[in-house]
């Protein structure tokens, strides 16, 4: 339990040093740290349907998918805190789960048939969403999961950020990103080159740049 709190309040994080690399980027929120995932399998549901849609979009698909296959807590339930009535459904779940269940929530069939693919692999075991130990464990990790059809660089980054505890990640085909970058092809596609080209200055924390640089967004 100390271990995950530690992953997911990003316990272990050496701000001072991320602070003193990343310069006037740190400046308006030094402390910024990466906010971890609960449930990997949650997030990479979450994400997937997220993919090019606005946030409150994805957040009412996120929604459909738990009331369709998530559990029902009771008022009794011990784990429930108040106001929360449903938990997102596991991989097994959603592993035996038809194209035609999410199509009937408005979800279109590609992303229904990631997230299927996903949830498989991971009630297999051949995907582990949880964070990893070393850059090799992880490296293969995100080659395999860009290998599901409807998984690509943008999706397996994000994750490496939030599930995978990556310092170093950095989805480059993220328009709220290269909007904070300023770049002249923001909204352009083959502006991934550029904007991996901005933030080079930012290893070994990547990872920490793309969170100041959300924030920046946002706070705008």
């Amino acid at each position: 339990m100390i271990e995950r709190a530690r992953h997911l309040f990003d316990v272990q994080a050496n701000v001072p040093a991320i602070s003193l690399h990343l310069g006037e980027l740190a400046a308006p929120y030094p402390g910024l740290r990466i906010a971890g995932a609960f449930d990997g399998m949650e997030l990479a549901v979450r994400t997937i349907l997220g993919q090019q849609v606005s946030v409150k979009a994805g957040n009412t698909m996120t929604g459909r998918v738990a009331r369709r296959f998530g559990r029902t807590l009771k008022i009794t339930d011990p784990i429930a805190p108040p106001g929360l009535e449903l938990l997102m459904p596991d991989a097994a779940a959603l592993a035996g789960a038809q194209v035609s269940d999410f199509t009937e929530l408005g979800i279109i069939a590609r992303r229904a048939e990631t997230i299927i693919a996903v949830a498989r692999a991971v009630a297999d075991d051949d995907l582990q969403l949880v964070p990893h130990a070393d850059d090799v464990t992880m490296g293969e990790t995100l080659h395999r999961l860009k290998s599901i059809p409807g998984i690509g660089d943008w999706t397996a980054q994000y994750l490496a950020i939030r599930v995978f505890r990556a310092a170093d990640a950095f989805p480059a085909g993220d328009l709220a990103l290269r909007k904070a970058l300023k770049l002249q092809n923001s909204r352009d596609p083959r502006g991934q080159k550029e904007a991996l080209a901005a933030v080079e200055r930012f290893r070994p924390w990547r990872s920490y740049a793309a969170m100041h640089l959300w924030k920046s967004v946002a706070a705008d």
